[in-house]
């Protein structure tokens, strides 16, 4: 019974409540100086929230759009907002971005292209190794990186035969220049094959011609492993890279050689 006339009790104060605020606001609206009043505590109100959200992460924009409370700032080089702990704000040299977990994005400015590659690789750690127009994507270890310091002051084309994921790049001005530079890369029998353009990549895919093969002779253009030539003849620059007879990208029974090609791209 006590329980009943508590519930009583409270729904009659409750109802008491309303009607003095409705009351109160009825008043108001028929009273100049109490409308005033209260219009006043409302937006004193309001505007304490809204500064409250402006100080909350994400409502700190800047004039480009960058937002300072998540650690980004612009960056005037790159045109656009940048983390400086996650990318340099610089067009010169190379840089290391993170993709995901497993992946990452390696840039070299100074030669002008980006690719994709994996942080792993046969349970070990990707090392990336620059030495002038050359860059060394090592999965293997000191076997790579022993081929690399014995060949220190030899020419780049000497530098780079038989190391697979080497890639190289070098100028060529017209199809004469790249020729040249197949023969260079590989043998002096060699010459420019066939060039398929595409779009996406906006380069020429280039195969090399060795239909007439001399088995007799030692630098006879025998090309028995995969690889890749791409030209961009905007910016005259070519990249060799040689894909090898097996798998070099494995990890997590997957295979990542062929996306790693495929996210090749020669900078803007």
């Amino acid at each position: 019974m006590k329980k009943i006339n508590h519930n009583i009790a409270f729904l009659i104060i409750l109802f008491a409540i309303i009607a003095a605020i409705i009351s109160i606001f009825i008043y108001c609206q028929n009273n100049k100086p109490c409308y005033d009043f209260l219009e006043e505590k409302i937006n004193f109100k309001v505007k304490g929230i809204q500064r409250e959200n402006k100080e909350m992460v994400g409502n700190d924009r800047d004039i480009h759009g960058c937002i300072a409370s998540a650690g980004y700032t612009w960056c005037e080089a790159k045109e656009k907002c940048i983390r400086p702990w996650e990318e340099k704000c610089s067009l010169s040299g190379s840089e290391i971005i993170k993709i995901d977990e497993l992946w990452n994005k390696y840039i070299n400015y100074d030669l002008g292209f980006e690719i994709n590659y994996p942080k792993y690789s046969f349970d070990a750690e990707v090392e990336i190794i620059e030495d002038g127009d050359i860059v060394y994507f090592i999965t293997d270890g000191n076997y790579q990186k022993e081929m690399i310091e014995e060949r220190r002051g030899l020419d780049d084309f000497e530098k780079v035969k038989g190391i697979t994921y080497a890639f190289l790049v070098k100028e060529a001005q017209n199809e004469e220049e790249l020729e040249e530079l197949i023969k260079k890369r590989y043998y002096q029998s060699c010459n420019l094959g066939e060039m398929n353009f595409n779009e996406e990549l906006n380069a020429y895919y280039v195969k090399v011609d060795a239909s007439e093969i001399d088995f007799e002779n030692p630098n006879a253009c025998f090309m028995n492993f995969a690889y890749n030539i791409l030209y961009n003849k905007d910016k005259n620059k070519v990249v060799f890279w040689n894909l090898g007879q097996a798998v070099n990208f494995w990890y997590n029974d997957e295979v990542y050689d062929f996306k790693i090609n495929k996210s090749f791209r020669f900078l803007d």
